[in-house]
C-alpha cells in the first residue's frame, strides 16, 4: 500500500485552467485596451508564471514595466481568480476527489498538497473548498518565494510526511509537474481533462477524474 500522497491542486484538484484563462483574457483586453489579438497570448498560457506573461503583455506594448508594477499585477490577477471562483460558484473538488481522499485518510495513507500557488491561494483554497479535511495548512509547500523547482517542491513535501519520496505517489495534471515528479522516482497518477495525454514510464494511471482511479494501484 502506497504510504504517502502528494497532491497539487489547480488542475489536478481544482478544474481551474478555464478561469485562468477567462481572468488572463480580461486583463490582456484592459492592458491593451481591446486592441491585442489574446488568441496568440493565449498559446502557451496555462502553465506559465504569471510574472512571465505580464511580461510578454508590455513586450507585444513596446513598453517596460517595473518589477514592483509586475509584482502589483500579478497579485492583481490572483485576485481575479479567486474572485471568479466564488461568484460563478465553481469551488468545488474534481469529481471522485473527496471520496478517494476519505478512503486514503481512512487507511492511514499521509497526505499532503504541494502547490506552486502563492500564500493567499493557499489559504483561499482551505477557506472555500474546506481542504483541511485531508491536509494540514502548516504542512502546505507552497510558493513562498523561495522554491521555483517543483522538482525541489517534491522532495520537501516528502520530507514533511516522513516518507521517501520515491515511495511517494503523487497526484499531477501537467507534463512539467510529472516530469518533476518522474524525476524523484516517484508514482504518479495524471489527472487528464482532455485524454490527450500519453502513458510513459512511472505514469501508473492517466484518469479523467477520481472516480477512474483503480484503487488497487493504492491500497493494494
Amino acid at each position: 500500500m502506497i504510504k504517502g500522497a502528494i497532491f497539487d491542486f489547480n488542475g489536478t484538484l481544482y478544474d481551474d485552467s478555464a478561469i485562468h484563462t477567462e481572468v488572463w483574457r480580461q486583463i490582456y483586453e484592459d492592458l491593451t485596451e481591446g486592441k491585442g489579438d489574446f488568441s496568440k497570448f493565449e498559446d502557451g498560457l496555462i502553465g506559465s508564471h504569471n510574472k512571465t506573461l505580464i511580461d510578454r503583455i508590455y513586450a507585444e506594448l513596446g513598453k517596460d514595466i517595473s518589477l514592483k508594477e509586475n509584482d502589483r499585477l500579478s497579485e492583481y490577477k490572483e485576485e481575479l481568480y479567486r474572485k471568479y471562483s466564488i461568484e460563478h460558484n465553481l469551488c468545488h473538488l474534481i469529481t471522485g476527489a473527496e471520496r478517494l481522499l476519505d478512503e486514503m485518510k481512512e487507511r492511514g495513507i499521509k497526505l499532503i498538497l504541494c502547490s506552486a500557488s502563492i500564500a493567499a491561494n493557499i489559504d483561499f483554497f482551505f477557506k472555500e473548498f474546506h481542504i483541511g479535511r485531508w491536509f494540514l495548512r502548516e504542512d502546505v509547500v507552497y510558493d513562498d518565494g523561495t522554491c521555483h523547482d517543483k522538482r525541489k517542491m517534491y522532495i520537501e513535501a516528502a520530507r514533511r510526511i516522513a516518507v521517501p519520496v520515491e515511495e511517494c505517489l503523487i497526484f499531477e495534471d501537467s507534463d512539467y509537474g510529472a516530469s518533476c515528479a518522474l524525476a524523484n522516482k516517484a508514482k504518479v497518477i495524471l489527472i487528464d481533462k482532455t485524454g490527450t495525454k500519453k502513458k510513459i514510464d512511472g505514469i501508473i494511471q492517466i484518469v479523467k477524474n477520481y472516480d477512474e482511479v483503480d484503487r488497487h494501484l493504492i491500497f493494494d
